[in-house]
């Protein structure tokens, strides 16, 4: 995307927009701002990483996610997929045929995160490049990918389902508003009759899944802070991070929110309290025997008590050894 070509298609669209007057001035203002935001050029003299934050960042991806125990945490994106799908057509995908790949969406297969991005320069290419081997090594990247895909299908399985249902039925209508809010009304009939037709390669249909996929998945540079896009020095400080506030993010927008919210109805607050609720279990029931085998590989003691504690504490990005290191340090 080049901003400043006032031949380019971007350019004309907004041209025509303005002329037409679907965009008043403040709006074409506001808008060259966020472009120029997510598209524009790097601050000038910091285009580049520099070489000891690029290391310790790689460091740290290869010191904490080079680790059995670390690969198996992301079995925690279960929990977040069964908000929405029902764990036995969770269980099936995650052992089935993948009827949407990650790159029928456009997104790397290799790539964990746009955290994970390595540096256009080739600069401590070696030291990124022994890092990616090292996660494949201990089956992070396949894990990942394999959770990835499976957050995919099911949501376009389930899609598929709900596309189908009588235009009248209570599910449809329920499918057709989360359709109009990610691709707006003059699009929602097109979506629709892909899904109900099988048009996987549809991009209104990528659109939909790509999206409950980033819920809780910074796949993209647009789930980034704009400030690292425009001073990559930055990316060092934000690492380790990304994973952990898309799914706050997520809980918060939901349920909390809506339970503390003045204007939410009691509908509303009791449909986001149920929901947390069943998170909250979720969480127990996909993180008890995963912090087990954990646990197991790690030959450290079982304390079951520990695992009941954590299910909780994890939705927030914590853990009870967490809690106890804030305690020894004086701070709670």
């Amino acid at each position: 995307i080049n901003l400043s070509d006032p031949t380019g298609e971007l350019s004309r669209v907004f041209g025509r927009l303005y002329s037409e007057g679907k965009l008043s001035e403040r709006q074409m203002s506001d808008l060259l701002f966020g472009l120029d935001q997510l598209f524009g050029p790097p601050i000038p003299g910091k285009e580049q990483e520099s070489n000891l934050r690029q290391y310790g960042r790689i460091a740290t991806y290869g010191t904490l996610l080079v680790d059995p125990t670390t690969t198996l945490s992301q079995l925690y994106d279960l929990a977040f997929m069964a908000l929405d799908n029902r764990l036995r057509d969770i269980a099936g995908t995650v052992f089935g045929k993948k009827e949407f790949t990650l790159e029928m969406a456009g997104i790397d297969p290799s790539l964990a995160s746009a955290e994970f991005r390595p540096n256009d320069s080739a600069r401590l290419k070696f030291i990124e490049k022994l890092t990616k081997n090292l996660l494949k090594s201990v089956g992070f990247t396949q894990l990942d990918a394999l959770m990835k895909e499976t957050n995919l299908t099911v949501n376009y399985n389930r899609y598929r389902k709900l596309s189908k249902l009588a235009p009248n039925s209570k599910g449809f209508k329920k499918f057709r508003s989360e359709v109009e809010f990610m691709v707006g009304k003059e699009d929602a009939d097109r979506t629709i009759n892909d899904f109900k037709n099988g048009v996987y390669d549809s991009p209104y249909v990528r659109e939909l899944v790509v999206r409950k996929l980033l819920e809780t998945q910074p796949v993209t540079v647009f789930e980034m802070p704009m400030a690292i896009r425009k001073n990559p020095n930055l990316r060092m400080w934000y690492t380790m991070k990304s994973f952990i506030i898309k799914q706050t993010n997520l809980i918060n927008d939901r349920m909390i929110s809506k339970i503390l919210s003045k204007t939410s109805s009691n509908e509303e607050k009791r449909k986001a309290f149920m929901e947390l609720f069943k998170l909250i279990f979720l969480f127990q029931l996909v993180g008890f025997p995963i912090d087990f085998i954990k646990d197991m590989f790690a030959g450290r003691d079982v304390y079951p008590e520990d695992y009941v504690e954590n299910g909780f504490l994890r939705m927030f990005g914590l853990s009870k050894y967490n809690i106890y290191e804030i305690r020894q340090k004086g701070l709670g």
